[in-house]
């Protein structure tokens, strides 16, 4: 765990090891027991969107940070990528969905979306048309004919 408080954590500061004690924490109290089977529901409430919107838009609230990878000057225009830090609860939830439904998008849009589930299969095929290419040029073929 880090040592500032704040570090790694959304607007709400919802950190890991607080779901940690959820589900590692020994309780003798019969409604602190129920921690972990209502921390599930209140993800699957926030995933299928079946909370009051007020609820949801605070939970699924980030702290945007501007990050930029050179120094620069005041008055420069850098640039910067943003990164929503969001708390750790939310990201559990919908990595969890993520990871769940991973398979079933891909074989949806494997046919479509280059180098879906290869790794460096949009690479691969660029070089691959770029060998191809340059064998047909070698072998004298005209532009207008590759197809």
């Amino acid at each position: 765990m880090s040592q500032d408080p704040l570090t790694g954590t959304g607007p709400r500061v919802f950190r890991p090891d607080f779901a940690a004690a959820f589900f590692k924490g020994v309780f003798t109290d019969g409604k602190a027991k129920e921690a972990p089977v209502l921390f599930k529901k209140l993800g699957l409430l926030y995933l299928t969107a079946k909370m009051p919107p007020w609820m949801r838009l605070k939970l699924g609230g980030g702290a945007l940070t501007p990050i930029s990878k050179e120094q620069f000057a005041l008055g420069d225009d850098p640039d910067a990528r943003p990164v929503m830090a969001e708390d750790f609860d939310t990201s559990a939830w919908t990595k969890a969905l993520a990871r769940t439904v991973a398979s079933t998008v891909r074989d949806t849009v494997q046919p479509q979306q280059l180098g879906v589930g290869v790794s460096g299969g949009v690479e691969t095929l660029v070089l691959g048309l770029r060998l191809m290419f340059e064998k047909q040029v070698a072998n004298g073929v005209p532009r207008s004919q590759f197809r």
